[in-house]
């Protein structure tokens, strides 16, 4: 919990980072029965559904949605960060610029080296650019959760992810 940023806004829960200092052991104790109780029942209770969402400028111009999560939705995601972290590690790849220490940058300039030896080898090769700006707002969260469990993604964790986006 230390690793959740001071500075944060407030979710629809309105629970600080600085109150969740505080919490005592057994306030942690029954933080974690609560949370279990949610992933044993794979389900949020629905006063935490709701989101706050804000207008963020974007240096180009116009305005970006940003959803503020409650607190315990971020406590749970750090809990099972673990997890998370360990699957994208064995799924990911070099064209991925999601995972960690990855870039957008760094899979750019792999694609390019490795078009470059495909073409000193006398291979032929493609790049396909999309404009990803609506990318968000094109997901199948059929396909989605289909392909989830088909790579091995956890059920719960995907679930109880999707319930709160």
């Amino acid at each position: 919990m230390k690793t959740i940023k001071k500075n944060t806004a407030l979710g629809i829960d309105h629970w600080s980072p600085g109150e969740l200092q505080e919490v005592d052991e057994e306030g942690l104790k029954a933080l974690a029965h609560i949370l279990n109780a949610i992933e044993t029942q794979v389900s949020w209770p629905s006063h935490l559904l709701y989101n706050i969402i804000v207008l963020m400028g974007k240096p180009t111009g116009g305005t970006r949605p940003i959803a503020l999560m409650p607190m315990i939705y971020r406590v749970w995601t750090k809990a099972r960060r673990v997890h998370i972290v360990a699957w994208e590690q064995s799924h990911g790849g070099p064209w991925d610029a999601a995972l960690r220490g990855s870039s957008a940058l760094r899979a750019a300039l792999m694609s390019m080296l490795n078009d470059e030896v495909a073409h000193m080898q006398q291979h032929s090769n493609i790049t396909v650019l999309y404009d990803m700006e609506k990318f968000y707002d094109n997901i199948d969260i059929t396909q989605l959760i289909l392909l989830g469990i088909q790579y091995g993604y956890s059920r719960r964790i995907m679930s109880l992810g999707l319930q709160m986006h």
